[in-house]
């Protein structure tokens, strides 16, 4: 998030090697920069990727370092530097201390939840009575994503929501209902006004996790279960789970 262009010279091979095709963003200024709003941005976008990798179906591959924002100074075949270039700074500051501090939030909220970590693959199975399934895709109107809405190329924000089976008691704490998990993405800069899908019978949707707010943790009462819309900030993620509402 700080490099747009790969920066190799210290390698010794007048910056040829590495690969030039890194997708990345500097968002104003090619490396280290004193803007604030840069800095918050690119802060924001390493809160995404961490909880989009970690959020995501499958094995999360996780380079050591990353969870303090590691840098390699835009060095992106660094394997010969054995000196600051490629040293981790386990110290770092109270920037770094936030992002790990999120990252190790965003771990337990996947350790925690069964349909995240869960061992096999969705693949939109049907898992409830009425049909519904394992895996569904929802526009910002709450309405399931039909394949116009797949190939609309403006679009930049979605839900995703997972469900486990009714026959798998096991994950569902004694509930009649199977749980769910609904994700938020918002790749838009604005805000946007999402209507929930429908929670499980009894159920809320309560808030686990935002990517706008570093140290936002759920709480025990009323104030992190969400009402039918939610506005989620302008590049930014957030993950909900049904849950059974404070009496």
């Amino acid at each position: 998030v700080s490099y747009a262009e790969k920066h190799n010279k210290a390698n010794g091979e007048d910056g040829r090697d590495g690969h030039a095709e890194n997708f990345s963003a500097n968002y104003g200024v090619e490396g280290p920069s004193n803007d604030s709003e840069i800095n918050a941005l690119r802060a924001r976008q390493m809160r995404n990727m961490a909880a989009t990798l970690l959020l995501a179906q499958g094995t999360p591959m996780w380079l050591a370092g990353d969870e303090t924002g590691n840098s390699q100074n835009g060095n992106n075949n660094a394997y010969a530097q054995d000196n600051e270039t490629t040293w981790i700074n386990w110290a770092g500051g109270e920037d770094e201390e936030t992002f790990c501090r999120f990252v190790a939030h965003a771990m337990q909220v996947r350790l925690t939840d069964p349909l995240i970590s869960h061992q096999h693959f969705f693949h939109g199975e049907s898992v409830l009575a009425d049909g519904e399934r394992n895996v569904a895709w929802f526009t910002p109107r709450g309405t399931e994503k039909t394949e116009q809405d797949w190939r609309d190329s403006h679009a930049r924000a979605v839900a995703l929501r997972l469900q486990l089976p009714e026959h798998r008691p096991e994950y569902r704490d004694g509930l009649e209902t199977a749980r769910a998990t609904l994700i938020l993405l918002n790749a838009h800069s604005e805000d946007i006004d999402f209507r929930l899908p429908e929670p499980p019978a009894g159920l809320g949707w309560q808030k686990v996790l935002d990517s706008a707010e570093p140290t936002f943790r759920p709480d025990a009462g009323a104030g992190s279960f969400q009402p039918d819309t939610l506005a989620v900030a302008g590049r930014s993620l957030v993950c909900l789970r049904a849950a059974n509402p404070p009496s």
